[in-house]
């Protein structure tokens, strides 16, 4: 379990965070506003949470709850890879170095947080089954709620942070 957090909680949040909005690395310096760093962002997170679902996808024959499982975490990636696609232009364009690592940081964490949520819940239904007595029986469902929650939360973080994006009219 130990092993597992530390993967997935920590190093997998710290590459994917990086890595996911790789279009706006690479072309930042056409990008003219950390809205448009946003928006493609936004676009890159949707990219890799479609090839992430269809790799999971290949284990499941139920498409429908293979989705609704599966849209917490392209929220996820969505919100997460807008947000440092704004903070990489803003970097570059401004030279807000500080605003980009402190925006890496909030989204490896939060990226962190959902997976650990998820271990969790993964490992407590399995708990159940297999080990009658132990500390994560019967915590599968806060550990679903929690996960929807941290859901919700994602999706108001997106949609303020494209208010905010907007022009001042």
């Amino acid at each position: 379990l130990a092993i597992s957090f530390l993967f997935f909680s920590v190093m997998l949040p710290m590459l994917e965070e990086l890595v996911k909005p790789l279009a706006v690395w690479l072309f930042g310096n056409q990008i003219n506003t950390p809205a448009q760093g946003f928006a493609l962002g936004a676009l890159c997170g949707a990219s890799f949470a479609l090839l992430e679902t269809f790799g999971v996808s290949a284990q499941s024959e139920d498409w429908t709850t293979l989705l609704l499982t599966r849209l917490g975490t392209d929220i996820l990636h969505v919100t997460t890879a807008a947000l440092m696609g704004a903070a990489i232009v803003y970097a570059i364009r401004e030279h807000r170095y500080l605003r980009l690592l402190g925006i890496y940081l909030l989204c490896v964490s939060l990226h962190g947080l959902w997976n650990g949520l998820a271990i969790l819940f993964t490992f407590s239904g399995l708990a159940e089954m297999y080990l009658p007595k132990n500390l994560l029986n019967g915590l599968d469902t806060p550990f679903a709620i929690a996960l929807g929650v941290l859901a919700i939360l994602l999706l108001a973080l997106l949609v303020l942070s494209n208010r905010r994006m907007r022009p001042k009219q």
